[in-house]
């Protein structure tokens, strides 16, 4: 069991720039220096700095209130009108994280895909798992998550099915 998630974070609107920044952190192992264009660490030091309140989305460690991300294997990828951004994350996708990038960057949109390579349970019949399977896919504006439904074939269907407002919205009233 890997229990991580495959993360492909899609940025578009006119902040774009200014979003990497945040989340662009350059570090340094045995073998040189990397760049990490998803990091947990340099978001929620600025996410504490403005004094957003993290969403308690998922059960979280107090070390970890954000989820945890894979340093290693990043990748960043700009097209002509967004920014595409793939990491991995332990357990489950970083909401929250995203949820607090689109308090800071409210003209962007946060677009989600998250795929798990296992998704198995232990029962009293043994292992059951499904793998590579997609687990997420959701648009972030404002504070507000949007889910769409997946079809058959895995792709983002044209309607979302839910608005789930987080427990920040009165945050994003204030500002």
């Amino acid at each position: 069991m890997s229990y991580w998630c495959d993360n492909e974070l899609t940025i578009t609107g006119p902040d774009r720039q200014a979003v990497l920044d945040v989340l662009t952190k350059t570090a340094t192992d045995k073998f040189g220096d990397f760049t990490i264009y998803f990091s947990l660490e340099a978001l929620t030091k600025r996410v504490k700095e403005l004094g957003i309140p993290i969403p308690n989305l998922a059960e979280r460690s107090l070390e970890c209130p954000m989820g945890s991300v894979y340093i290693f294997n990043q990748r960043h990828e700009a097209t002509g009108d967004s920014d595409i951004l793939y990491f991995q994350s332990q357990w489950v996708e970083p909401v929250e994280g995203i949820t607090c990038l689109s308090i800071m960057f409210p003209q962007n949109t946060f677009l989600l895909d998250a795929w798990c390579d296992d998704l198995g349970q232990w029962s009293g019949e043994g292992y059951t798992g499904v793998y590579n399977a997609r687990v997420c896919r959701a648009s972030f504006k404002n504070g507000v998550e949007t889910k769409f439904p997946l079809g058959e074939d895995g792709r983002r269907m044209s309607a979302p099915v839910t608005s789930k407002e987080t427990s920040i919205t009165s945050f994003i009233i204030a500002r």
